[in-house]
């Protein structure tokens, strides 16, 4: 071996020398006090630095080749696993850990989700004819339109209707009163209205057009017909639609649809500014779910008499639920979520940590409601959690921050020697 590789083995040792006295000065603070007990303490297992898992009755090598370190009995609280972790009080000052209690209180929740509106279905029309003919005149012309009940629409002529008329007034020329009220009940049949059979009767001749009027106050929505077009008895020649009130489509993700109840309340907010534009009530949840997004379709009605409302928009919209009422609750932020459950860390008092297994529920604010696992009055972490669970289990990591020091450097092998 060179005289070279000598020398740079010798400044590896040195340097991991110094290195490792850093660590331990760094590190030192992590050490759990004695709490006055003796030197003679028991030991209670040996496990190894780096895997809590792997353990034996007496000292040993791991798999890893470092040297087993001693759990006490007294961290083992007299039983087989270690639960917990003690960090020196100024540490946890250091890591910036910081608690909360777990309270007893009534929250108020809201489901929060989107939503669109879409015309009011109840107050749609859909205007026929009753005999074919054709659009003599078109007094609508084009989609948008806004027209008032009794409003002309169209004229339209029809042979149908002109035969018709003229089989009426045959009938109250005869005098034969059972002939006149069928064919009256025949006009009515085919659309015409009181007043067209009256002026009928008064100028004696049939009418060449008949016009057909809006029976709503409404916009046109549908346009199907132009002028001199045929039309169909089995097609609408157009759609109204009222527009003083609209419906406002919600979409709830179907682990909310169980909370949404009619009468609950809702408000709407705009999508752009979040500011609130509209309170309503939930008026109706469908019963049909959207497999595609499994969401649940709710209704609110809104009244639109100062058109704010246009059929197309989204708003954000916080339907609220039924209270949860004296129940427990910790702040969202001590929940450490993992994916075999859910879990927080216990404040102990003087520096003494343990993880304790949760059964969480709805999250109403910044709380989170616990169903199981903890009692009214414990105290948790809701910052510096992470940091003391670490990313493995919180019992590895315990186990690591005491048997940090404890754990005897290996020496490296010199360069240029066999494995």
């Amino acid at each position: 071996m060179s005289k070279k590789t000598y020398i740079f083995g010798g400044l590896l040792l040195i340097m991991g020398v110094v290195v490792g006295a850093l660590v331990g000065r760094q590190f030192g603070e992590w050490r759990p006090s004695d709490d006055g007990l003796s030197s003679e303490r028991e030991i209670a297992y040996w496990v190894a630095p780096m895997d809590p898992e792997f353990r034996r009755d007496g000292p040993g090598v791991s798999p890893m080749g470092m040297s087993l370190v001693p759990v006490y009995a007294d961290e083992t609280g007299g039983g087989n696993t270690y639960e917990g972790v003690k960090i020196d009080p100024r540490v946890v000052a250091n890591i910036g850990v910081k608690t909360a209690p777990v309270i007893r209180a009534t929250k108020s929740s809201v489901i929060r989700t989107v939503a669109s509106v879409a015309f009011n279905e109840k107050d749609t029309v859909h205007v026929h004819v009753r005999a074919s003919g054709w659009i003599e005149k078109l007094h609508v012309r084009a989609r948008g339109e806004a027209v008032s009940a009794g409003d002309p629409l169209f004229d339209v002529y029809s042979p149908e209707l002109n035969t018709a008329q003229a089989e009426y007034l045959q009938a109250v020329s005869s005098d034969r009163k059972g002939l006149v009220r069928s064919a009256r009940e025949r006009l009515i049949g085919l659309g015409l209205s009181q007043s067209d059979i009256e002026q009928l009767e008064k100028s004696n001749i049939a009418l060449s057009t008949m016009t057909v009027r809006a029976p709503i106050k409404g916009v046109v929505t549908v346009l199907n017909v132009s002028e001199q077009a045929r039309i169909t008895a089995d097609k609408p020649a157009l759609t109204l639609v009222d527009l003083d009130t609209v419906w406002l489509i919600a979409d709830v993700f179907e682990l909310d649809i169980p909370y949404v109840t009619r009468g609950a309340l809702v408000k709407i907010y705009d999508v752009n500014t979040n500011a609130q534009v509209a309170v309503s009530t939930v008026d109706y949840s469908y019963p049909d779910l959207n497999m595609q997004t499994h969401t649940n379709p709710v209704r609110v009605v809104l009244d639109n008499t100062g058109d704010l409302f246009r059929p197309g928009q989204f708003f954000k919209v916080d339907i609220e639920r039924a209270p949860i009422e004296n129940a427990l609750f910790v702040p969202s932020s001590a929940i450490i979520r993992l994916g075999d459950g859910n879990r927080v860390i216990l404040a102990e008092g003087n520096g003494r940590f343990r993880p304790a297994a949760v059964i969480i529920s709805e999250t109403v604010g910044e709380f989170t409601q616990i169903t199981g696992g903890l009692t009214e009055g414990e105290t948790v972490v809701v910052g510096g959690q992470f940091l003391i669970d670490s990313e493995s289990s919180f019992q590895g990591a315990s186990v690591r921050l005491i048997a940090a020091e404890a754990a005897p450097v290996t020496k490296m092998p010199e360069m240029g020697s066999n494995q």
